[in-house]
């Protein structure tokens, strides 16, 4: 039951992949903005949180850097940082439920 459910999840997000790519629905912007619909969705969720965030709580507690953790095939969200001033420091290779991947740290300088 596990396996299949894994199979029908792994299908539908190839689905999802593939025409996502061939629609450059990532790609788009929206209103001339430098954001995809992507960073732009996760800056919109962001926002939701009262005005509260991580750089400005930092800054305020007088912290000299940020430091976050992602992983590589999560592009939208690095491209996003990295707009944001974070910047790629180490990153480690590893395997998570059978799935290659680099975890990745980034830092933001205050």
């Amino acid at each position: 039951m596990i396996d299949q459910t894994r199979d029908i999840i792994h299908s539908v997000r190839a689905v999802n992949r593939y025409y996502t790519r061939k629609i450059e629905l990532l790609n788009n912007r929206l209103y001339g903005m430098d954001f995809s619909l992507t960073e732009a969705q996760m800056i919109f969720h962001a926002g939701e949180n009262q005005g509260v965030t991580a750089v400005g709580f930092t800054k305020e507690k007088k912290y000299e850097k940020i430091i976050l953790m992602t992983i590589d095939f999560l592009t939208p969200a690095r491209r996003l940082y990295e707009k944001f001033g974070f910047a790629l420091v180490s990153s480690e290779k590893t395997v998570e439920l059978g799935r290659e991947m680099s975890i990745e740290y980034l830092e933001l300088k205050l």
